[in-house]
């Protein structure tokens, strides 16, 4: 097209008129003249890299050296620095979701407009991991729609997906997840166990047991070591889950109380050894953000 200048940067080699950006929108024509249309940021730490890439560019095909290469003495060593941003085929986006509640089973696809654009990954820190894109989901046939929402999420755009056989997610960097419909506005700063550890001697002020579920780790406040460290003993309390250690028991991840597959309070405790638990006892059964919460008192 005249007045279109074809850009080298990848094998794309779009052709882009004065004024107008390419696909990758990186760069620009501007008089004639391809820009990368974001400076090459350079600010970095003392014992960093000499340059970063943001902004860098890139050059292809890979017989050409990359944009930025340079050279300086630090400490008495030469450095070199190498420099290129990545081709979208190789790109790809960890999400991390701020959610106690249940997406679906680690490992499964994860759609957009039914088209497959990622997977569950494992958790970390405590949050709901995606894998989005990443080369294989980029070169298949629905490589556009996984670019698109790769961009997307990364530009703080609101995306929707769909677990298979999982939850609907609404997610925008920055605001609270939407699972299934309803927002997450409160995230747990740790399991069920940890939150008896911070709170054991507040909790032991208002109820004799308490029981704090969560799909990683549910807490017993009496048998627990910090029940312990603020001088209770077992309360004959029996929780629904499986045990691990001294007040810690497995929970197992479901749509109910603090994700897991618990959805009603009284289920929460499965017994009472009334050989040590004393008549009129108060339980309580809540979340680690104690959004919901229930209080039981034992009788005969």
């Amino acid at each position: 097209k005249q007045g279109a200048v074809k850009c080298s940067s990848c094998p794309v080699q779009c052709e882009i008129l004065e004024g107008y950006l390419g696909a990758c929108r990186r760069y620009q024509n501007v008089n004639g003249q391809l820009v990368r249309n974001r400076k090459l940021v350079t600010e970095v730490s003392q014992d960093g890299p000499l340059i970063t890439a943001v902004g860098a560019g890139t050059n292809y095909p890979c017989c050409r050296p990359a944009p930025h290469i340079v050279q300086d003495t630090v400490d008495g060593v030469e450095v070199v620095t190498v420099v290129t941003e990545a081709p979208l085929s190789y790109s790809g986006v960890k999400v991390k979701i701020d959610t106690n509640l249940y997406i679906g089973e680690e490992g499964s696809k994860v759609k957009r407009e039914g088209k497959v654009v990622g997977m569950v990954d494992t958790e970390e820190y405590g949050s709901k991991m995606l894998s989005v894109g990443g080369a294989n989901l980029l070169t298949g046939q629905d490589g556009f729609i996984v670019a698109r929402t790769i961009v997307e999420i990364a530009n703080g755009e609101r995306v929707k997906l769909k677990v298979e056989e999982g939850s609907a997610l609404e997610l925008q960097v920055g605001h609270p997840p939407v699972i299934n419909g309803v927002e997450d506005t409160k995230m747990r700063v740790g399991c069920g166990s940890a939150t008896i550890g911070m709170f054991a001697a507040h909790l032991k002020e208002v109820v004799d047991e308490a029981i704090i579920l969560d799909h990683h780790v549910v807490g017993l406040l009496s048998e627990h070591l910090a029940g312990e460290a603020v001088s209770m003993s077992w309360s004959g309390v029996i929780p629904n889950a499986r045990k691990s250690t001294r007040g810690r028991y497995f929970g197992e991840p479901g749509h109910g109380w603090g994700g897991t597959s618990i959805e009603s309070p009284e289920v929460a405790i499965k017994s009472v050894d009334m050989s040590v638990a004393k008549v009129g006892i108060k339980i309580l059964v809540t979340e680690t953000t104690a959004q919901k919460a229930a209080l039981f008192r034992v009788r005969n």
